[in-house]
């Protein structure tokens, strides 16, 4: 196989393996050039005293009245759910189903 494809050119495989195994070299290739930097950057940021985690979706307040409302066995998840325009996944975070 060519080192270099030009526009012209045309990639002709016969064996799917190869290419496989190509694309995945590739791929790694890519993923590496991506993550080092971003944990680079990371590092300098937590050095410099700052979060980099993803803020909090509720406030304290807004837990303590989801706490609340999951407990009043006259509501369903749903219903919670529709009044807080939370998905299930996220109210499931924060509370259990019985509240």
């Amino acid at each position: 196989m060519p080192h270099r494809i030009g526009p012209r050119d045309t990639l002709v495989i016969w064996k799917l393996g190869k290419l496989s195994h190509g694309l995945r070299h590739l791929v790694n290739t890519v993923g590496e050039l991506i993550v080092e930097p971003t944990m680079v950057g990371i590092a300098a940021a937590k050095a410099r005293g700052k979060q980099c985690a993803r803020r909090p979706m509720l406030t304290p307040k807004e837990i303590r009245l989801l706490h609340k409302a999951m407990g009043e066995r006259r509501k369903l998840v749903v219903d919670v759910i529709a009044e807080f325009g939370l998905s299930r996944a996220t109210v499931c975070l924060y509370v259990s189903p019985n509240g």
